[in-house]
């Protein structure tokens, strides 16, 4: 791992830096046409901020030279009731992003590992 990685929770203020992540992610799944990437980046911030804001979304971020170069989400969803004690929610990973010329550096794992502790 490269001794100059920072890993954090993401603060709403991140909100804008991981839609361009976004952006970035989803343009690696698809070939097609995507949407122009400013109004999408605009949304998704409004979306993203709105769920860290109110709790709903849980996010790490990965920094290097002071940029975040990966992140990833934790969803929590309500677990139904259960006659055994124990937590009330289940984590959902999801949108697990390291920028591809930070890859095969730790980035991801050290990522994984902090949702994990959480």
């Amino acid at each position: 791992m490269v001794a100059d990685i920072r890993i954090r929770p993401a603060q709403v203020d991140d909100a804008r830096v991981l839609a361009r992540l976004r952006y970035q992610f989803k343009q690696e799944d698809y070939e097609r046409m995507a949407l122009e990437q400013e109004s999408f980046v605009d949304d998704c911030q409004r979306w993203i901020h709105d769920r860290l804001t109110n709790g709903r979304l849980l996010a790490w971020v990965a920094e290097f030279d002071g940029e975040v170069r990966g992140h990833v989400f934790l969803g929590c969803v309500g677990k139904f009731p259960s006659p055994f004690p124990g937590s009330t929610e289940l984590g959902y990973i999801t949108n697990f992003y390291v920028q591809p010329d930070q890859r095969n550096l730790g980035l991801g794992r050290a990522l994984l590992d902090a949702v994990v502790e959480h």
